[in-house]
C-alpha cells in the first residue's frame, strides 16, 4: 500500500484474545522491546469486541474481521492505515467467529485475470483457469470482399440475468459503442455469439472491438 506521503507500505495484519486490531510494517518491524509495544505500525485497541481464532478477508481497501461474539466488521485502510470500522453484519457469530470469503463479480478466484462475472457468462467454473479456447476470440472476416473486425463468443450457457454486448471503438480508452449502425450480429446462439464491426478494416487507422457484460 502506499502510505499518505507516497512511501510503500507492506503490511500484515493480526489479532488475538485481546480484542485488538495489530498492523505491522514488514520493512519495518523495529524488533522485539519488552518494555513497549511502540514499534508496531499501528494498533487499534477494543475495535473488535471479542476473541479472534478465525482469518480475516481483504478486498479492495477493506479488512474484514469476525471475532467470537461479535458482528463481521469492515475496516476500511486510508493512506496505508485503518479507519475504524464503518459497517457490520447484523447477526453476531459465536464461538469460533466467523472466517469470511468474498467474492465479486471482478474477482478472480483462478488467478487467471478473467473476472468472475465474465466467467459467469460464458458458463464457466470460476476457480478453474480458463482456456484460450474458451474466451471471446477476435479476428479479420471478409464479407463481400471486404474485411471487418469480429468478435466469437463461445458459451458453455446463456444465464438468463446478465446480458452480453459486443462493443467496438477506435480508441480503447472511449467512444465504446454498439448495435446497429455500428455493429452486425451474425450469429446469436445459447453456445455462441458472433458479431461483426461495420467499419470496414482499410477504412479504419485503428480499431478495437470487446465483449462487455452487464448485470442489472
Amino acid at each position: 500500500m502506499i502510505d499518505g506521503q507516497r512511501n510503500p507500505r507492506h503490511l500484515a495484519v493480526g489479532a488475538g484474545k485481546d480484542s485488538n486490531l495489530y498492523l505491522v510494517d514488514l520493512s519495518n518491524m523495529g524488533k522485539f522491546n519488552p518494555a513497549n509495544d511502540n514499534a508496531v505500525y499501528q494498533e487499534l485497541d477494543g475495535v473488535l469486541s471479542g476473541g479472534v481464532w478465525a482469518m480475516p478477508a481483504y478486498f479492495h481497501g477493506v479488512l474484514y474481521y469476525g471475532a467470537v461474539g461479535n458482528h463481521l466488521k469492515a475496516f476500511p485502510f486510508v493512506n496505508a492505515r485503518l479507519t475504524n470500522s464503518t459497517s457490520q453484519t447484523t447477526v453476531a457469530f459465536g464461538y469460533l467467529g466467523t472466517t469470511p470469503s468474498i467474492s465479486a463479480n471482478g474477482a478472480s478466484p483462478a488467478g487467471d485475470g478473467v473476472p468472475n462475472l465474465i466467467k459467469y457468462a460464458l458458463g464457466l467454473n470460476p476457480t478453474n483457469a480458463a482456456a484460450a479456447a474458451q474466451l471471446p476470440s477476435g479476428r479479420i472476416q471478409s464479407s463481400g470482399g471486404t474485411n471487418y473486425l469480429t468478435l466469437t463468443v463461445n458459451r458453455a450457457a446463456q444465464p438468463p440475468d446478465v446480458t452480453d454486448i459486443v462493443e467496438v471503438s477506435s480508441n480503447l480508452l472511449s467512444g465504446w459503442v454498439s448495435g446497429p449502425p455500428n455493429t452486425v450480429t451474425l450469429t446469436n446462439l445459447a453456445t455462441q455469439l458472433v458479431v461483426q464491426d461495420t467499419a470496414p478494416v482499410p477504412a479504419a487507422t485503428a480499431r478495437f472491438i470487446r465483449l462487455r457484460v452487464i448485470n442489472p
